[in-house]
């Protein structure tokens, strides 16, 4: 049950963002201009920007989807350290780009920090639990 409620939050928060990210790009008022004379006349639809960004959020929320909602979850710092390796990158090099950036370029940084934070949070805890266990079980070996 417990695990059901992971996959749903993790799904829907994904769902969730995404909607958000294309409903802010189809506000005219979300991009930037220099000036401010007639800025609607020559506006074009960023498909491509758009749809990269979404594709990425998906990525990402498959990830996230990945560390914490596997039926076996087994040791989820292992898989969590992991991800963190691919998004910490992803994150640096997508967060250069918000001067001037239009509101769905900075949902979507904002959604790979929150997916990075929840995974440190994850790989923090799971690897305290995973360490404590192995302590008091005594299972550790030494060299």
């Amino acid at each position: 049950m417990r695990l059901r409620v992971v996959r749903l939050v993790i799904v829907g928060a994904g769902l969730a963002t995404l909607t958000w990210i294309v409903a802010t790009s189809l506000d005219r008022r979300s991009y930037f201009y220099y000036r401010f004379q007639d800025p609607y006349g020559q506006w074009e639809y960023p498909t491509a920007g758009v749809a990269m960004v979404a594709f990425a959020t998906l990525c990402e929320t498959a990830l996230l989807y990945f560390v914490f909602g596997l039926a076996k979850p087994g040791r989820v710092w292992t898989r969590g350290f992991v991800a963190l390796l691919i998004l910490a990158p992803w994150s640096w090099w997508v967060s250069e780009f918000i001067v001037h950036a239009p509101g769905y370029w900075l949902l979507h940084v904002l959604w790979v920090w929150l997916v990075i934070a929840s995974l440190a949070v994850g790989v923090a805890a799971s690897g305290l639990q995973h360490a404590w266990l192995r302590t008091i079980t005594g299972r550790h070996k030494h060299a």
